[in-house]
């Protein structure tokens, strides 16, 4: 039995992992508040953060049941540990070449300009403006040591703590912990491929196969927890800790805009995906939400909510369909559903029918991607993430205890849509058929990428991306009211460029 009281065995308590949540979440909250914002708002707002954190942790049962620290909880920390550093965070396995490029830029700006990051190198004051709380931790550390490397192993050990912290909740709220949940939480992949395929009817066989992110349809998509440890991991690993700590609180309205607020700054998007409940849920109890906590979340997250709104890359929102594509997006919204999260309810129909926090994210994931951000979809399958995190929680929940009255051919049946699921996960071996030393025939060379992806530099000196991460409008009311102006001097860093 892996899943046990306190019983004379030596345990981790639930209680513990639920700290190590808020504090993974809160540390780069409270380092960007102290370093990017001037001190007359940055230190109040850091010192309300800091108590209300401490208040929640206080808060916590610690009595409760608790993890047992044996073989198998080792293996599930060493699966944990494998999926991080096959995703190429940090660099030390082959990493994509777009998406890992640009996110590795991020990071080498934070360790080699002083905070905030400002450019002074051109006629204009350039801000680096981008969500980039997940790397403040790793970047702090390499800047005291001077390496890189240092910076790196820090990204890696940030990631797993963040994503074992998240699994052992998980585990404990299903009421089993084991080796093979560990790997089916990794591995499970919806039905995305087929939506795919759907959608581009046209494309060929290997060109889905080889197709690098989650297969899906270009309003929507359905990140798994590979998928989100891949090409988006500085907001999907912070998406998955902030909302497993909503679930397990959310039944104490007083924190969840705290807790909100906080990961603005490292998911913002996704934030707009879980907000439309939050708010219902805070309407609902509208006295027990008026707390400093909450107060304190909400200030966090207008800070973050301007720091963001000075780079107008995403440009004006509007409709991500019109007259003559309006067929296509809601064709996309029907095949996406039906392939991606459709086959499952069967499987977890008892848990979800009145379950009212999971239909309406799904509302939410179905309604929001209607809304375009600039010229890009990314709005669109971002905002879908909080859904997918639920759905998945439940998918996991039966695959853990598997409905034994079932007849054979039901069990049969379930065994064989899951695993079938794991077809999207195919493309993870793409990642590792596209790297350097890979054999250049199995893949064509457009899709190739070095082992690590060095080739942006920074995110100052390249117009591919160079949008998406600067604000070089000095005039907005962040850059003129809040940002820390004593750093817009030239800096070593930006002379080096």
């Amino acid at each position: 039995m892996t899943y046990l009281s306190m019983q004379k065995k030596k345990t981790i308590g639930i209680g513990v992992i639920q700290s190590v949540c808020w504090i993974w979440i809160a540390l780069p909250v409270a380092i960007f508040l102290s370093c990017w914002i001037k001190p007359l708002i940055g230190i109040p707002l850091t010192i309300m953060l800091a108590f209300s954190v401490y208040k929640a942790i206080r808060k916590i049962p610690y009595n409760s049941n608790g993890i047992v620290v044996n073989g198998k909880f080792f293996g599930i920390l060493s699966i944990v540990l494998s999926a991080v550093l096959i995703s190429g965070i940090g660099g030390f396995s082959p990493q994509m070449e777009w998406d890992h490029g640009f996110r590795n830029a991020v990071f080498y700006d934070l360790v080699k300009y002083s905070w905030p990051v400002v450019d002074t190198s051109q006629n204009i004051p350039r801000l680096l403006c981008y969500y980039l709380c997940f790397w403040l931790p790793s970047a702090a550390v390499a800047k005291l040591t001077g390496s890189l490397l240092v910076g790196n192993i820090c990204l890696v050990l940030y990631a797993f703590i963040g994503m074992s912290a998240v699994f052992l909740l998980l585990s404990h709220k299903i009421g089993k912990v084991s080796v093979w949940i560990a790997i089916f939480f990794f591995c499970f992949c919806s039905w995305d491929l087929f939506a795919y395929i759907l959608t581009y009817p046209w494309k060929g066989a290997w060109e889905m196969f080889i197709a690098q992110k989650d297969p899906s349809t270009p309003f929507f998509g359905a990140p798994s927890p590979i998928h989100l440890l891949f090409f988006a991991y500085n907001h999907g690993i912070p998406a998955w800790v902030g909302f497993t700590l909503m679930y397990i609180n959310r039944k104490s309205p007083g924190i969840l805009i705290l807790i909100l607020g906080m990961l603005a700054g490292f998911a913002p998007i996704p934030c707009v995906g879980v907000a439309p409940v939050v708010t219902y849920h805070i309407l609902r109890n509208f006295r027990q939400s008026m707390t400093l906590s909450n107060i304190s979340g909400l200030l966090t997250g207008i800070v973050f909510t301007l720091y963001m709104v000075s780079n107008q890359y995403g440009g004006d929102p509007g409709l991500a369909f019109d007259s003559t594509n309006a067929l296509e997006f809601f064709y996309c919204m029907a095949a996406f559903f039906c392939c991606t999260y459709l086959p499952f309810f069967p499987f977890i129909w008892k848990e979800i029918k009145h379950d009212t926090l999971f239909w309406g994210l799904l509302v939410t994931s179905l309604i929001l991607p209607m809304i375009r951000i600039g010229i890009l979809y990314d709005f669109g399958w971002r905002v879908g993430v909080p859904f997918t995190c639920y759905f998945i929680y439940f998918v996991m929940k039966r695959a853990a205890h598997p409905a034994i009255h079932q007849k054979l051919f039901k069990a049969v049946a379930a065994i064989g849509i899951i695993s079938a699921s794991w077809i999207g996960y195919h493309w993870l071996f793409h990642a590792y058929l596209a790297a350097k030393k890979a054999p250049s025939y199995y893949v064509d060379p457009k899709y190739q990428s070095t082992y690590r992806a060095d080739w942006l530099g920074s995110c100052f000196n390249h117009t591919i991306c160079y949008n998406n991460f600067v604000a070089d409008n000095p005039d907005t009311f962040f850059t003129r009211h809040m940002l820390r102006t004593d750093h817009f001097r030239k800096t070593d860093g930006s002379k080096e460029r």
